[in-house]
């Protein structure tokens, strides 16, 4: 059985789960949004979801920091070589924050 759910059902799953710290209201969008767009490129002639929402599996996945704090973390010199190493899920230059899938 599936359910499709919306940004805001989205954002309850996190809060519901205890997880509501471990991404910005930003960052959740841009993951949902993220997670929506490569359902359907994986399943573009489907009528119905795909994907098994998994509040805990994303957090251990992905995460979002300071770019600094990534950079350091993995020993990388800029934000295209992190790129290079894995996918940037969304950049916000202006704040410096990343979300990224981790490796």
């Amino acid at each position: 059985m599936y359910q499709t759910i919306n940004k805001c059902d989205f954002h309850d799953a996190f809060l519901r789960m205890g997880r509501k710290d471990n991404f910005s209201y930003e960052g959740l969008n841009h993951l949902y949004d993220y997670l929506i767009d490569m359902e359907e490129s994986d399943n573009p002639e489907s009528n119905h979801a795909g994907y098994e929402l998994d509040v805990i599996a994303l957090c251990c996945e992905y995460a979002e920091d300071d770019v600094y704090n990534v950079l350091k973390e993995y020993d990388l010199e800029s934000i295209d070589e992190l790129e290079e190493k894995t996918m940037i899920v969304w950049h916000d230059q202006e704040n410096a924050i990343v979300l990224y899938q981790q490796f």
